[in-house]
């Protein structure tokens, strides 16, 4: 088995019991959300015993999820978290993305900021959702007091035109190829599309200081402002 830790990811031989089950026990781990896969004979496979598999283009990992952090569900008021499909006049698509709102929100009131957040590449908008637990980390800071009402607004990183399809590039040749073809033509469904159709169905401020942009990895970013 091989699975994460705080370092990186970390392989270990698994045992045979007399009933024929395979297991490995790890050390107390702290409270955060692991991945792990098994390889079986050089296969890589997920765990079909979990239902928490990580949301990819490619499904090769499970999730685990050691409660104790803000990942938790916990006993707090919720917001909703929403599925918009749209036309991308940009990428010439039918495109699919995710809305949070905060709780009680009826698009009645003052218009609420915006946080647009990118998962990595390779993974999918619901990456953000399950395994970036978008929702409970916004609900928990939510009640904790730690943050203001705000939407967050997950599209999927991955373009998909012709020119930029990830799985027709050599891995050691996406960093250079992929990504630059990809990220303009994300940037400029955000600016298209996404923006415009956030601004027309929800009650959000429209002035540079409401709206906000985070990724989950560095690199995501990087590809759109390297400077």
């Amino acid at each position: 088995m091989t699975g994460a830790t705080p370092d990186s990811f970390v392989s270990h031989d698994m045992t045979k019991a007399a009933d024929g089950v395979w297991t490995w026990k790890s050390e107390p781990m702290k409270p955060n959300l692991y991945e792990y896969y098994f390889d079986v004979d050089g296969f890589r496979s997920v765990d079909t015993g979990s239902r928490y598999q990580k949301p990819q283009r490619q499904v090769n990992t499970s999730l685990i999820l050691v409660p104790g952090s803000i990942l938790d569900d916990r006993e707090v008021a919720h917001g909703d978290l929403r599925t918009l499909t749209y036309h991308s006049k940009a990428l010439n698509a039918e495109r699919r993305l995710y809305v949070w709102t905060p709780p009680g929100y009826s698009g009645t009131g003052d218009p609420l900021p915006v946080l647009y957040f990118y998962h990595g590449f390779g993974d999918s908008g619901l990456s953000a959702i399950d395994q970036g637990r978008i929702p409970q980390i916004m609900d928990n800071l939510l009640a904790e007091g730690k943050i203001k009402p705000m939407l967050v607004v997950v599209p999927d990183t991955e373009t998909d035109i012709p020119e930029a399809v990830a799985e027709n590039f050599p891995p050691q040749e996406r960093r250079k190829t992929f990504y630059p073809l990809n990220a303009q033509a994300a940037d400029k469904e955000l600016m298209q599309d996404i923006i415009p159709l956030i601004d027309a169905r929800f009650n959000v401020r429209k002035d540079a200081d409401g709206r906000a942009l985070a990724a989950s990895r560095r690199a995501v970013i990087r590809r759109w402002f390297p400077e």
